[in-house]
């Protein structure tokens, strides 16, 4: 965490400290203000970077990106929302340090070459809004089936759907699979035919992006953009559905010997009691795999080829006017559900990979956006994780998990269980994230306060080996320290009365331990200095 509240108190907390030694020995110590410059923390954000696949900042910490998915797709509301002022100092208070804030390019470029500057304006103050909270922001160049015709993100003037019919489905994503128009409007993208006004869709669309990577060119709370969001190939997924109804009809023979025919496989998935019967047979971790296996080779075609030469394209434009910023790069639409994503890593003119590189996938689980979203399979959520995880690292680049979960609001259904597999997952795999999305109402939901709001290592003084939340409020973390660098680690606490009851359990002495409130809320910091003896800090703390 590159911020930290710096108006202190001074008064007597006594915790029990179990420090991890050969002797075990409990001790109770003073939290106060230190007046040592490692305790203390500028209110403004420090620019991050990655260095070594790994986000840090400018003292050289460990930064873990935590936060929200923010984003307005109502155009009658002109993409915002009113209350941000307010907003952004709850998502303060709330432990979030990254907001993933969406903005439309039908919003900023309603007309070819004119950007909207009222709309511009209001992004502005968020940037402020965020700034003065201590928040980085991604900005999201968010689209759903392409653009506002069908759903949101191109202008009308970008979507070049050739007359083509938009085709719904029971889910509105099945448009992607289903609708001629929004196929043929990413191939045209994709090739950048001109729009009326003689110019590529896609050079109209990367020079937005550039606008933008100008305009905040010097602003540290604009920690990124996030390219596109979800990119999708366009009409070569017609030959997926096919392929994924044939591999399910082998699995089912394969397990069961029954043989089903097209009629019945186009009945078992087209509506949702079929979806759910069809399945319990992927609730096989193999079978699960088998399936998704027979995109591998179309999904490799579009990224390596025309997504990877957008990504380059944008890379070039961008650095350009901003040498700072991190790209956010998604993977393609099918790889949310496990498909390993192949794109290339953009590089300079000297042929060096260009180091400020975010890898943003999204992980969902095949039940999201139905009415069984709380039925999350633990193991095939497992499998797709895991697969962002290689994928990242074979990359040599961090990953910053923007959207995942999407449990609607509910006063029937709880979504703990699922939402903590999520977060199990994401805290082994060490990823930053921002859960989709902030609604609403969505303060009262158990998932909410029970799961997306805790404890986690803001900046870590050193490598982060591991952390994890446990259902009960324990909670432990572990790092090795890097002594070159002097400021603190930062360990944000979610909830300080649950904090004072539990017991402390660390290898690091009293006094290098400092306990900073956030003011107007329940949540504060913990700043850990080292004490220059241990190889592996280790802290945390459990219930009684």
């Amino acid at each position: 965490m590159v911020y930290l509240i710096t108006s202190m108190f001074s008064w007597r907390l006594a915790l029990r400290v179990l420090v991890l030694t050969p002797v075990v020995i409990v001790m109770s110590f003073l939290v106060q203000s230190c007046s040592g410059s490692n305790s203390k923390e500028k209110a403004t954000l420090s620019r991050i970077s990655v260095e070594d696949g790994v986000i840090k900042d400018e003292a050289g910490r460990s930064i873990l990106l935590n936060g929200i998915c923010h984003i307005n797709k109502d155009p009658a509301a002109d993409y915002l929302h009113q209350e941000d002022s307010l907003l952004f100092i709850k998502f303060k208070a709330l432990g979030f340090n990254c907001v993933r804030y969406g903005i439309f390019w039908d919003a900023l470029e309603p007309r070819p070459g004119f950007y909207n500057e009222v709309y511009l304006k209001e992004i502005d103050k968020r940037v402020r809004w965020a700034e003065d909270n201590g928040i980085y922001l991604i900005l999201d160049m968010h689209q759903d089936l392409y653009a506002r015709r069908f759903s949101d993100g191109a202008p009308e003037w970008a979507t070049l759907d050739e007359d083509m019919p938009h085709v719904t489905g029971a889910i509105w994503s099945d448009s992607y699979l289903l609708s001629p128009a929004v196929q043929k409007s990413f191939d045209n993208f994709w090739a950048n035919k001109p729009a009326k006004d003689g110019k590529g869709v896609q050079d109209r669309y990367v020079n937005v992006l550039k606008v933008l990577a100008e305009r905040y060119r010097s602003n540290s709370s604009v920690a990124g953009i996030d390219v596109m969001n979800e990119p999708f190939p366009g009409s070569v997924a017609k030959q997926i559905l096919p392929l994924l109804l044939t591999k399910y009809a082998e699995i089912v023979y394969e397990d069961s010997g029954q043989k089903l025919n097209e009629d019945e496989l186009a009945a078992l998935w087209g509506n949702a009691s079929g979806r759910n019967e069809a399945l319990e047979v992927l609730n096989r971790n193999q079978n699960f795999q088998k399936l998704i296996s027979v995109i591998q080779t179309i999904s490799d075609n579009f990224e390596k080829g025309s997504l990877s030469a957008f990504y380059q394209k944008v890379r070039d434009s961008i650095r350009e006017v901003n040498e700072d910023i991190l790209l956010g790069f998604n993977h393609n639409y099918f790889c949310n559900m496990g498909v390993e994503s192949t794109f290339k890593i953009p590089y300079d003119e000297n042929g060096v990979r260009d180091s400020l590189v975010l890898y943003t996938p999204h992980a969902y689980d095949l039940v999201v956006d139905t009415d069984d979203v709380e039925k999350v399979n633990d193991k095939r959520l497992s499998y797709i994780l895991s697969v962002i995880d290689s994928s990242a690292k074979k990359r040599g680049v961090p990953v910053v998990l923007d959207e995942w979960g999407a449990f609607p609001l509910s006063s029937d259904v709880s979504y703990v269980r699922p939402c903590n597999v999520h977060i199990n997952l994401i805290e082994r795999y060490k990823m930053g994230q921002t859960y989709w999305a902030y609604q609403k109402g969505i303060s009262k939901q158990s998932y909410f306060s029970d799961c997306l709001v805790r404890s986690y290592p803001v900046a870590v003084t050193g490598t982060l080996l591991s952390y994890r939340n446990e259902i009960d409020g324990s909670f432990s973390c572990s790092w090795k320290p890097n002594l070159s660098i002097s400021k603190p680690t930062l360990i944000y606490v979610s909830d300080v009365s649950e904090f004072k009851a539990m017991e402390l359990q660390t290898n690091v002495a009293p006094e290098h331990i400092e306990l900073i409130e956030i003011p107007n809320s329940h949540s504060a910091f913990l700043a850990i200095n080292s004490d220059g003896k241990s190889k592996v800090i280790k802290f945390g703390w459990t219930v009684k």
